[in-house]
């Protein structure tokens, strides 16, 4: 059997347990798996080689001789890996998280030198400009295309034709605990500051980059006009890209709101997942929610909206608003607000439950994938 190679350089920090669960389960899958990762990468997972990004990812700057370097960085990654393909040539799955012609042209020198190309769809169409024509050509001609639920797999032959349906694979989303990579000394410290910022001592939390397809408007909306603003309080933490000024500003106008405004840390992101009441989920429309699995492995009870992505993943959750509905929101809100901790440790048992179930199947559908 050809030994596989995953291309993800989107894995540092707590962004590595994807590729961390998805080498432990190839193990145990009998596969021959090896992962070209972030420099960064900070699990301890065997068969990583941490080749993209060695000097850019040790800061959150992004000036423009910051993004030179980067360029230059991948440039050089990417043809260290070509390079050693040559010769081993393995079975490649690509991680496609951009639109860069130089991830398109690596792709095209893998299928020139007969190497079957895999990508992982972890974004199907981008943020802002949807199906651009470099993702179409490589998902276009890729041998097989990895997805992690059906509804990614119907994004996925809306955007580029049911002669894709044959191709498609689908296993579950993978996952690991943050407990490798955190630093647990810091966390009485963290949390004691978090504590400082919430006057009421208990929060509802809005967790990753701040964009407008997860429904950040219509948090801020249902807030407005629920109870739980009046004995809780709302925390917003992740660095904001695409909301308006006027969501901004509904944020920033509102006392009861703390807006962390950065990129959050290993250990912040555990903190908050641990100490909020319940994590709230308005996604409009998403393929993939890595703070779902946060939640899930790390004590979080949700709210969430009733994207595909949810039901699939959480079936029969109670907590579950019409996507976009501010009211509904705002009912789940009052809801919640009253419950005491064992209501919402049930919760949390259910979240828990739900996403562990997800990640039992990971094996045995990642066998079938590769053989």
């Amino acid at each position: 059997m050809k030994p596989v190679w995953h291309i993800y350089y989107g894995t540092r920090g707590t962004a590595g347990s994807y590729i961390d669960a998805l080498l432990k389960a190839s193990e145990k899958a009998g596969l021959k798996a090896k992962a070209f990762v972030s420099g960064r990468y900070t699990y301890q997972t065997t068969d990583c080689v941490r080749c993209f990004f060695p000097i850019t990812d040790r800061s959150e700057k992004r000036n423009k001789f910051i993004m030179l370097l980067r360029g230059f960085e991948l440039i050089l990654a990417y043809f260290y890996i070509a390079v050693i393909s040559i010769f081993i040539r393995p079975t490649i799955t690509i991680h496609l998280i951009d639109d860069l012609k130089i991830t398109y042209y690596l792709f095209l020198f893998f299928k020139k030198i007969n190497l079957q190309v895999y990508i992982t769809c972890h974004d199907i169409q981008s943020q802002y400009v949807g199906m651009t024509q470099i993702r179409k050509n490589m998902m276009s001609n890729a041998d097989k295309l990895i997805v992690h639920n059906t509804n990614a797999k119907v994004t996925l032959i809306n955007n580029i034709g049911e002669e894709a349906d044959k191709r498609i694979n689908i296993y579950p989303f993978p996952f690991s605990s943050y407990d490798e990579i955190v630093n647990c000394s810091k966390i009485p410290t963290i949390k004691e500051n978090l504590l400082s910022l919430t006057p009421q001592k208990s929060f509802y939390l809005f967790l990753g980059v701040i964009r407008n397809s997860k429904g950040i408007e219509t948090l801020l909306k249902a807030w407005q006009i629920s109870d739980a603003k009046k004995n809780s309080n709302l925390v917003i933490a992740g660095k904001w890209t695409d909301p308006s000024y006027e969501t901004r500003q509904m944020a920033d106008s509102d006392s009861t709101c703390i807006v962390i405004d950065s990129y959050i840390s290993d250990e912040e992101y555990v903190s908050l997942i641990e100490m909020s009441k319940f994590v709230v989920l308005p996604y409009l429309n998403y393929i993939h929610s890595a703070v779902l699995y946060s939640c899930g492995y790390h004590g979080g009870a949700v709210i969430n909206s009733d994207i595909k992505l949810f039901e699939e993943s959480m079936p029969a959750y109670p907590l579950v608003f019409s996507s976009g509905n501010k009211h509904e929101l705002a009912m789940l809100l009052n809801k919640t607000l009253r419950m005491d901790d064992a209501e919402v440790d049930y919760y949390r048992k259910l979240t828990k439950d739900a996403i562990q179930k997800e990640q039992h199947e990971l094996v045995d559908k990642i066998k079938l994938v590769y053989n």
